[in-house]
C-alpha cells in the first residue's frame, strides 16, 4: 500500500529492547525498507509485550508524530494497547501491520 506513495512514514512500535527477537525484528523490518527509498521510519519507540506499555508507548508516538502513515508493531498484547491510544487520540490515518 505504500510502496507507490511519496515521502511515506512509518513508525515502529517494538518489543523490548535488549531481546534477540526483538533486535531481529526491528533489523528485518530496517532491511526490508532499504527497497523502498519511499518509504522513511519517523520513530520508533520500545514497549515490553503489555498491553499497558504498548497503549503508553503508542500515546508518546501519536503525540510526536502529527502524521505518518503507517504503524509497524511487534507483539498483539502491546498491539491492543496501542489501538486503545489509537482511539482515545481519535487517529486514523494510517495503516496498522
Amino acid at each position: 500500500q505504500l510502496k507507490d506513495k511519496p515521502n511515506a512514514k512509518v513508525v515502529e512500535l517494538a518489543g523490548i529492547d535488549n531481546l534477540e527477537l526483538t533486535k531481529q525484528r526491528s533489523q528485518g523490518f530496517a532491511d526490508a525498507l532499504k527497497n523502498y527509498s519511499n518509504i522513511k521510519l519517523v520513530a520508533r519507540q520500545a514497549a515490553d509485550f503489555t498491553v499497558e506499555s504498548g497503549q503508553a508507548k503508542m500515546a508518546q508516538l501519536l503525540q510526536a508524530q502529527k502524521q505518518f502513515d503507517a504503524l509497524w508493531n511487534h507483539d498483539d498484547d502491546q498491539g491492543v494497547g496501542a489501538l486503545r491510544a489509537i482511539k482515545q487520540a481519535g487517529r486514523d490515518e494510517f495503516i496498522m501491520v
